[in-house]
């Protein structure tokens, strides 16, 4: 049996709307995935995806329930706790890139070493090797603006995983990009995901959604 990497027990999160209504985005949700799971999320506008994965991702504190990562209770934690634990344990890699546009394509990725306590030179090394690994290394002195769409969203994967981190937690990862570049990226989180790292991607492309190992349809904060 594949060991439980995230555990989700009982999780509910609730806004307050404007009118003074509440809003039930995540509904006393249940759910394990296994390490070295790929695990993409679907369902429609408004289903609570997002939510779900800043909620597992230590950003959005749930209303009540459990959340444990690698055997760690997160919001047990307190907040640079939290830092801690995404800084080192779970990377994110977003539809907007999120890059710095004055840093190199090699300076943006060593950002998170550096912020998870590596030396510069081994920010470098760790920095190099994934952009090499990821088709970059004809790339690593060039800007952001210097580079293509799907460029850009390679540079940002690399920056999610160059610390090895347990889980890449990836919303609308291909969002932006045509059906050549989504193909690739699809193809980049296919072969990470062989070589063991768990994935668990938000999309509301169905043809995108198929390419993971397993499927989970949310519809009004629950698992439909």
């Amino acid at each position: 049996m594949t060991e439980s990497l995230i555990t989700l027990q009982a999780v509910e999160k609730v806004f307050a709307a404007r009118d003074g209504r509440t809003v039930t985005a995540l509904d006393r949700l249940d759910l394990e995935i296994g390490a070295g799971d790929f695990v993409a999320i679907v369902g429609a506008s408004g289903s609570g995806k997002s939510t779900l994965l800043f909620t597992i991702g230590g950003l959005l504190e749930p209303s009540a329930g459990k959340v444990i990562v690698a055997g760690t209770p997160v919001y047990g934690l307190s907040p640079g706790e939290r830092a801690l634990l995404r800084q080192k344990r779970i990377g994110f890699m977003f539809q907007t890139f999120n890059l710095l546009p004055y840093l190199s394509c090699l300076e943006n990725v060593m950002v998170a070493p550096l912020l998870a306590g590596s030396t510069r030179a081994e920010a470098k090394t760790q920095a190099t090797a994934i952009l090499e690994r990821l088709g970059l290394a004809h790339r690593l002195a060039h800007r952001p603006g210097e580079l293509s769409v799907g460029e850009r969203q390679r540079v940002a994967l690399a920056r999610s995983v160059v610390n090895k981190p347990d889980v890449l937690l990836a919303d609308e990862p291909t969002g932006n990009l045509d059906p050549a570049m989504t193909e690739e990226i699809v193809g980049l989180l296919q072969e990470l995901n062989m070589a063991g790292q768990t994935i668990l991607m938000v999309t509301h492309d169905h043809r995108l959604a198929v390419r993971s190992k397993r499927v989970i349809t949310l519809a009004k904060g629950r698992l439909a």
